[in-house]
């Protein structure tokens, strides 16, 4: 007898015949492919959904082995595996792959079931599914994690995510219910610890299978203990996870809790067995219908499909089954039925089917008609099969494929495909644009045909080439110097990649990716422009001038000398002051043209800022270069600006250094800036050579050297705030008044003078590092007091800033963010600025004082009465308060017209609204008359020598 008759039943009697007649249909009419193979793994017999997976007829398969037909290099260790472990006994559901009779490989679900004799093991009973249309989907779906977790949530069975030691990294709402913990008590649970001492070595061969093999592992019974001491029983599936270095990581699956169904599946009774193990193995509903009475008898997936345990499921009769079809579907699958009843024939039907729980699921419905002895078409028998998840499955590929396409056809970017001869097979609307050719014209062609693609060699020349051939050379792809020839006439500069397709389940091929970055590219030209060059004069700025002169002087360090001139406009204010910047603006880029005439075109001139100009003469020598600034003097001394009415003559003073040997670029440019400022003391169209050894050098080198000095103590903290009281001459005027200012430390720890370091970091451009480290620690000390309550609303800290600071276009924003970081009410804080810097750079004092003042700072202007325009910019600079400078408050002592001016400018201030503050009274019976010529706040020796803040400590 073979085996494919001992694993049927006895046909001796009519209950037994019906046994054969059951197992027969569902052999044949089961939608998977099933195999029976002996104990040497040789084919008896498959079925027809066999020959339709693989291409093998089951006349071809009989006598042969199973392994040779269908299993592909790489999964015979496998294959052997899942049989040793089946004829042991023990039976095996996986997923793989297989190869079809063409040499594919196809996604297949595994289940082998051992067949047995009375006393031993004889064979197996295999069952292949098609899982391809599932493996694809859940390759595009991969990505949809927040969806994918809301699933997860929703779950009725339990899920969960180990790590490799088996400790829990999430869970969801169902499993938490299962195992009866919260969620504070769920990370690092150990479900193995739960599971009954007689499945613990089970369990965990099956989870380390899953973990060595990479394969998923299904139909795993677990046997847990409840909190009441009851045992659960729960369906385990379970699949490995990897990394994104593909190295094992953990396990993810579900636990389904079967307790129910095990307890009914146990009342079975054993004759049933047979048809159990099939049913459950190829996971459909088996019915056997009686249209005489009415009733179903349900064997197989009775919660899976009916969504109810078998004691209910023997309630559901023809007519409730009936009724349980979808409205939509069931005339069609009535008619079906009625077809096949009539010709006593086979029964093929597909609907919506609703569940005892109110889900609808998909079915497809296979039945044949018996003869009984109550005539044709009296009983069915047949299954019923969940295709809900193949379904939603292959709906959600078809449409993840349509919004794919969807989404490359509205996407901003140019997207080609090709195959893997380079044949284009798709491209987007942009695409077609891009490269001027219609879809039905360019699907076929050669890509290098659709995208004629340009390179910019470094001489200028362009060459075409293929784009394909650019995966060849990332580093010519990685530069992006590429020009799209759109056959229009018009040409686009382009940023592309090119990504092969690795796809198994598809031939391959190409993608190419494209933007039109033609716009980008000229505004990127043009920012990169404006980045490096002065917008009046359209000379290199200081950022390009240095990076090209330490360029220059890196290479020829060894060769000749080079010269440096520092050049610096004389009377350049006067044209401000008289005509208003835009004036100012126009000459300098007169003046600048007039330069680049007297100079070499591989000479380097450049505007540093404000009047000031630098050239560096390439190959030159000292003597040569006082040439050219004789030279440049001359020309700017003959040259006369006209505007309106008016006629200017500038001169310019120039300080000239050669550069040799190991010199840097910041030594010579220190040392131009020293031979400058002793050209402009000595008049008017000067010019100073630099040579070490210079008396008057060495005397402007120590001013150089102080302003090393602040560097140093910048960086070494070596200053301190100190403060000066300023007092109310009035008694309607509350609040505490004071103005912080600044001390250096020297290396020996003595007090340096004002007078000493801060010229010196003005010329040197430290000035603005002073300015905020006295901004930063005065805030951070008055936002200190602050918060232990010693600031009142009405206190006032004075706090000086530089002129140099109005042209930093982050001013602003660093004040602003300093009073953000220290808590400090912007009405708290003064802030103090000289007339002369207020007016020199008026267009930016302005742009500062407006948006300091809304920030809710207030703004005074120092040393009022100093220059001879002060009440002529007076009206055009909104103030808070003047501070009467020093000089004209020490002459009024002696001169009546010095008292007039101080009365003066109280009665300007009064008019005004603002307040009055008279700096350097230095004699306490002053208090006094300056009361009476009704200026409002005092400050000086007479009333409070500087000493150190305690505030600041």
């Amino acid at each position: 007898m073979d085996a494919t008759a001992k694993c049927k039943p006895d046909s001796t009697g009519s209950d037994s015949g019906l046994d054969s007649i059951l197992f027969e249909h569902l052999f044949e009419h089961s939608p998977d492919g099933i195999v029976l193979v002996d104990g040497t793994d040789r084919v008896i017999r498959t079925n027809s959904a066999f020959e339709a997976l693989f291409g093998y007829s089951m006349t071809e398969c009989v006598g042969r082995s199973i392994h040779e037909l269908i299993v592909a290099p790489g999964f015979h260790d496998e294959a052997s595996e899942i049989s040793s472990e089946v004829l042991d006994g023990t039976p095996v559901r996986v997923e793989s792959s297989r190869m079809t009779r063409d040499g594919s490989l196809l996604d297949v679900e595994v289940s082998g079931v051992p067949i047995r004799s009375t006393h031993e093991q004889i064979g197996i009973f295999g069952i292949y599914r098609d899982i391809s249309a599932r493996k694809n989907a859940e390759a595009l779906l991969v990505q949809r994690e927040e969806q994918y977790r809301t699933i997860v949530e929703s779950l009725i069975d339990g899920y969960f995510e180990l790590d490799l030691d088996g400790s829990l990294l999430f869970c969801n709402a169902a499993l938490r219910e299962i195992l009866e913990v919260d969620d504070d008590h769920i990370v690092g649970l150990r479900i193995l610890d739960r599971v009954v001492d007689e499945d613990k070595a089970r369990v965990m061969r099956a989870f380390l299978r899953v973990a060595h093999r990479g394969v998923s592992g299904r139909g795993i019974n677990i046997r847990i203990v409840d909190t009441r001491g009851s045992t659960l029983t729960l369906e385990c599936s379970v699949s490995q996870i990897r990394s994104d270095a593909g190295t094992p990581s953990g396990f993810r699956g579900t636990l389904r809790d079967v307790t129910r169904r095990a307890r009914a599946e146990a009342r079975i009774a054993y004759s049933e067995r047979a048809y159990r193990t099939m049913a459950l193995a190829t996971g459909q509903l088996v019915y056997d219908a009686d249209f005489a009475t009415g009733r179903i008898h349900w064997l197989g997936a009775i919660k899976t499909v009916l969504g109810c345990d078998l004691d209910e499921a023997v309630h559901i009769d023809l007519a409730q089954w009936e009724r349980r079809i979808h409205p939509d579907d069931r005339v069609r699958a009535v008619e079906a039925l009625e077809r096949a009843q009539a010709g006593n024939g086979e029964y093929v039907a597909e609907y919506r089917f609703e569940r005892a729980d109110g889900v609808w699921i998909d079915i497809v419905d296979r039945g044949s008609f018996l003869a009984t002895e109550q005539g044709a078409g009296a009983r069915m028998i047949g299954t019923m099969s969940d295709v809900t998840e193949r379904k939603r499955e292959q709906q959600a590929f078809a449409s993840a494929r349509a919004e794919a396409r969807v989404t490359l056809d509205s996407i901003s970017d140019a997207v080609i495909r090709t195959d893997l001869d380079g044949k284009v097979q798709y491209l987007n609307p942009v695409a077609c644009r891009l490269t001027g050719r219609a879809p039905e014209h360019a699907t076929g062609a050669a890509l290098s045909d659709v995208m004629r693609i340009l390179y910019w060699e470094h001489d200028d020349s362009a060459v075409e080439i293929n784009p394909l051939h650019l995966l060849h050379d990332p580093e010519l792809l990685a530069s992006r110097a590429f020009c799209l020839d759109g056959r229009t006439g018009r040409y686009s500069d382009i940023e592309l990649s090119i990504t092969p397709l690795a796809d198994t389940r598809s031939s391959g091929g190409f993608v190419i990716v494209f933007r039109d970055v033609t716009e980008s590219r000229r505004k990127s030209r043009q920012i990169t422009w404006q980045a490096q060059h002065d917008s009046l004069t359209g000379l290199f700025n200081r950022r390009k001038f240095e990076s090209e002169a330490e360029k220059i002087l890196a290479r020829d360090s060894a060769r000749e000398p080079h010269c440096l001139l520092y050049m610096d406009l004389d009377q350049f204010k006067l044209v401000n002051d008289s005509c208003g910047h835009h004036v100012g603006d126009q000459l300098l880029g007169e003046l600048a043209a007039l330069m680049l005439r007297q100079v070499r075109k591989s000479d380097l001139l450049a505007r540093l800022g404000g009047d000031e100009f630098a050239l560096l003469l390439q190959c030159c020598t000292l003597e040569r270069g006082i040439e050219v600034a004789e030279k440049l003097v001359a020309a700017i001394n003959d040259f006369e600006f006209a505007w309106r009415q008016h006629r200017f003559q500038v001169g310019i003073s120039i300080g000239v250094v050669e550069v040799a040997g190991a010199t840097t670029l910041i030594e010579a440019l220190q040392a131009a800036d020293q031979a400058c400022y002793m050209a402009k003391d000595n008049g008017r169209n000067q010019i100073s050579a630099f040579r070490p050894g210079d008396e008057a050098h060495q005397q402007s080198g120590i001013q150089l050297r102080t302003a090393v000095e602040v560097s140093d103590a910048l960086l070494n903290n070596r200053f301190q705030l100190h403060v000066q009281r300023i007092s109310a001459l009035r008694d309607d005027l509350d609040g505490e008044r004071c103005e912080i200012l600044l001390r250096m430390v020297d290396r020996e720890g003595s007090l340096v003078s004002p007078a000493l370091f801060i010229p010196a970091a003005e010329r040197f451009n430290k000035i603005v590092m002073l300015d905020r480290w006295v901004v930063e620690h005065a805030l951070q000390a008055i936002g200190k007091a602050n918060a232990r309550g010693e600031i009142r609303p009405e206190d006032r800290f004075s706090i000086n800033l530089s002129g140099a600071s109005f042209s930093q276009s982050d001013s602003l924003e660093f004040v602003t963010r300093e009073f953000a970081r220290n808590g400090v009410d912007p009405a708290n804080v003064c802030f103090e600025i000289t007339e002369s810097n207020a007016i020199f750079r008026l267009a930016e004092a302005l742009e500062f004082i407006n948006g300091i003042r809304r920030f809710g700072c207030s703004i005074s202007l120092d040393d009022f009465g100093s220059g001879f325009s002060s009440f002529g910019y007076l009206k055009m600079l909104p103030i808070d308060g003047l501070k009467i400078d020093g000089e004209l408050v020490r002459d009024m002592r002696n001169s009546r017209l010095g008292r007039a001016m101080v009365g003066g400018i109280a009665q300007i201030a009064r008019t005004a609204g603002i307040p009055c503050v008279a700096e350097q009274v230095e004699h306490i019976e002053d208090l006094e008359v300056l009361r009476e010529l009704g200026i409002d706040f005092a400050q000086g020796f007479a009333i409070h020598k500087p000493e150190p803040w305690p505030l600041a400590d």
